[in-house]
């Protein structure tokens, strides 16, 4: 029998709308493809049918973004603070700009972790399309047998633990745009 010393009070999630602007996601965008597009593929660098999506990278030295940084930065220390708790260092691999089309674009369910990579303890998502620009594209975090769809409203940001199950389920119609972050840490203890 286990007597237990705290309850585990990590939340599973926190979503935040409007933390961009309408005009702000579509500046990220444009910065987003005025960068070195490729296929998007998974950490053994080989290409994957789990995964069908072209990216870009945004780096702390990209002036433009510096603004994007900040905010993000300070968002992250709140719902850290507030929600997750955990021992961070920073964003330590830059901002992934990830481009899905139809039919098809997806990445299938994973964790955000993995060998010989920097350790990540918080992801986010954030939402830069209108939910009316396309159909699918959904990002789900698998919690349980009934996956939790998270709301696509444009300027919304979405943190959860970086070891959560999670998805972006095929899209149908149209085309989703997003930043893709990771907050590292030192190891779990």
């Amino acid at each position: 029998m286990l007597w237990p010393f705290k309850v585990d009070t990590v939340e599973t999630h926190c979503a935040i709308e409007n933390f961009l602007s309408d005009e702000e996601c579509k500046s990220v965008i444009e910065l987003g493809l005025s960068q070195n597009i490729q296929k998007g593929v998974t950490f053994n660098g080989e290409n994957d049918p789990t995964r069908e999506s072209n990216i870009a990278w945004i780096h702390a030295t990209e002036r433009r973004a510096d603004w994007l940084f900040r905010r993000i930065t300070d968002a992250g220390i709140y719902v850290n603070k507030t929600q997750f708790h955990f021992d961070l260092m920073g964003l330590g691999e830059g901002l992934q700009f990830t481009h899905y089309t139809a039919p098809g674009g997806k990445y299938g369910v994973h964790t955000d972790s993995g060998p010989g990579a920097c350790i990540r303890k918080l992801s986010f998502v954030i939402q830069l399309s209108n939910s009316t620009d396309y159909e699918g594209g959904d990002l789900t975090l698998h919690l349980s047998d009934d996956p939790l769809v998270i709301p696509k409203k444009k300027g919304t940001i979405c943190f959860f633990p970086s070891y959560v199950l999670h998805e972006v389920t095929k899209v149908t119609k149209g085309q989703r745009f997003s930043v893709v972050g990771w907050i590292t840490g030192p190891q779990f203890k």
